[in-house]
C-alpha cells in the first residue's frame, strides 16, 4: 500500500482515497497503515472521510452504495 501512493503520488495524483475490507486480520491493518505512511511520507492530505471500507471479513457482500455515492461527489478525491 505505501509503494502505490508513491506511484500514484509520481503519476499525479495528490489526494488518495483508500476502500477495502476493515476487520481484525493483522493483513489488512498492515494494509491500511502502510496507505497511511505513504501519504505521512508524502505529506499528503488523510481525512476520514478518504477511508470507505466495503465490508469485513464476516459479511457475505459488498456494500458498493457508499462508494458510488463518493464518486459522484464533487468533493471526490483523485
Amino acid at each position: 500500500a505505501r509503494t502505490a501512493v508513491h506511484h500514484l503520488h509520481r503519476n499525479g495524483a495528490r489526494r488518495i482515497a483508500v476502500t477495502g475490507i476493515m476487520d481484525g486480520f493483522h493483513a489488512h491493518h498492515e494494509a491500511f497503515s502502510g496507505y497511511l505512511a505513504g501519504c505521512l511520507d508524502l505529506k499528503l492530505p488523510v481525512s476520514p472521510a478518504d477511508f470507505l471500507f466495503v465490508r469485513t471479513s464476516t459479511s457475505t457482500a459488498v456494500e458498493t452504495r457508499p462508494i458510488l455515492g463518493r464518486f459522484l461527489d464533487s468533493d471526490r478525491p483523485d
